[in-house]
């Protein structure tokens, strides 16, 4: 009698399970297929997003470059001034000045020595250094035009970076005209591309130092690049993930200005572009589990 009480509970909980049973073999090969779609969606997400960082550095690479060619042209006009030649310093100096007002650099005429002759930053006929930069020396052995990188200007006590021409008489380097370029300057090329949200760009000298930062430009300006960056960053372009000054994971692309093999790194935050893919994945296994959770109510209904 007992056994015979008991037998239709049996087969509602044996319905029950059942059904619980198929619902579930159901949905979690469903669940488990679009997590792994949504791993690829997100790797290719992030492949995207480097892709587009990428682009976004070759394109500020070129418009270093162009800031860098028009101010390296002016500096090699300024070479062939006659005042030069003639030793007419104080017209030189009023023709500098207009240089430096028309262009907002500072120019400075020095002899190979070092000694600085004219200096557009000091009133005429005040003392003049003498100092000698690599790039000084680079320029008056090579004859050619030297981009700098990042230094500490004697005069200026702040880092800047020079454009170094020769002035060639005879093909003999006999002075250098140097523009000296405030690295602020270079911070608003970075900066006219107008990047997403939260993204970050900077110029990297060849030496490791900061140039220029679209973001916190004053806290890092002169500061040594992270390591990851000077690790993977040695070709002509290329992408990682790294991490910034601030600490942030960031996918990160590089390319090289061809003038003055500078590198324009772009860093795009992991957070933001993986906030989309976080969220959807966590509204995936809401849905699955609260599906499941639905289907056992409704088995165990049916069951009873």
């Amino acid at each position: 009698m007992q056994a015979k009480h008991l037998l239709p509970y049996r087969r509602a909980f044996s319905t029950q399970t059942l059904l619980a049973v198929l619902v579930a073999a159901f949905l979690v090969p469903v669940v488990i297929l679009a997590s792994l779609l949504l791993g690829r969606f997100a790797e290719g997400e992030r492949s995207r997003q480097q892709g587009d960082a990428l682009d976004i550095a070759r394109r500020l690479a070129t418009e270093v470059d162009r800031e860098l060619s028009g101010l390296q042209s002016a500096a090699q006009v300024l070479t062939t001034y006659r005042s030069i030649d003639t030793r007419d310093y104080p017209t030189l100096y009023a023709q500098a000045t207009e240089v430096k007002r028309f262009l907002g650099v500072e120019v400075v005429l020095q002899d190979p020595s070092g000694q600085q002759i004219v200096n557009t930053r000091l009133p005429w006929g005040m003392p003049l250094s003498v100092s000698l930069s690599e790039a000084d020396k680079l320029a008056l052995e090579t004859k050619k035009p030297v981009i700098s990188d990042l230094f500490t200007s004697a005069t200026a006590q702040r880092p800047i970076v020079s454009i170094n021409a020769p002035v060639l008489r005879n093909g003999e380097a006999v002075a250098l005209v140097n523009m000296m370029v405030d690295p602020a300057r270079l911070g608003q090329v970075l900066r006219s591309r107008g990047l997403p949200d939260q993204w970050i760009s900077a110029l990297i000298a060849r030496n490791g130092k900061i140039i220029a930062r679209s973001r916190q430009h004053d806290q890092f300006v002169g500061q040594t690049a992270t390591a990851d960056l000077r690790e993977n960053a040695i070709g002509l372009e290329g992408t990682w993930i790294g991490t910034t000054l601030e600490g942030t994971s960031v996918l990160s692309a590089y390319a090289r200005t061809a003038l003055s093999n500078w590198r324009v790194a772009v860093g795009a935050p992991v957070a933001a572009v993986e906030a989309p893919l976080r969220q959807s994945l966590l509204w995936l296994i809401g849905l699955g589990g609260t599906t499941l959770a639905l289907s056992t109510l409704i088995a165990g209904w049916c069951g009873r």
